[in-house]
């Protein structure tokens, strides 16, 4: 996946994510480089079509971690797919997930938990 946002403490470009500016997420997307993508919150989130491409074609199965707007933008173009959603234990304990990681103001977080 690739990303706009500042990577958390402990991420690493090219393993956790891969992090791109705004303008080279803009780029990417004028080139129709991704199989899906979104503004979530202020930054852009994507699949490259590229990473996914390879490892069809290695014989590998894909999985993709996604939100429900990525998932359902993918399953327009692979409808062959397997699609699974898994929600977190509880609203509570999804609360708690965003708030451990620390990288998150106020602002963001109540603005993270009215949308979810």
């Amino acid at each position: 996946s690739a990303t706009t946002r500042s990577p958390r403490v402990g991420e690493v470009d090219g393993v956790n994510y891969h992090f791109l500016t705004k303008e080279e997420f803009k780029q990417r997307i004028a080139e129709d480089d991704f199989l899906e993508h979104a503004e979530v919150y202020g930054n852009y989130y994507g699949t490259p079509k590229s990473s996914v491409e390879k490892m069809l074609d290695e014989g590998k199965n894909v999985i993709l971690e996604i939100d429900i707007q990525g998932a359902l933008k993918v399953k327009e173009k692979a409808t062959d797919g397997v699609f699974i959603f898994i929600l977190p234990p509880s609203m509570e304990e999804l609360k708690q997930r965003i708030i451990k990681r620390g990288s998150e103001t106020p602002e963001s977080l109540m603005t993270r938990f009215k949308s979810a």
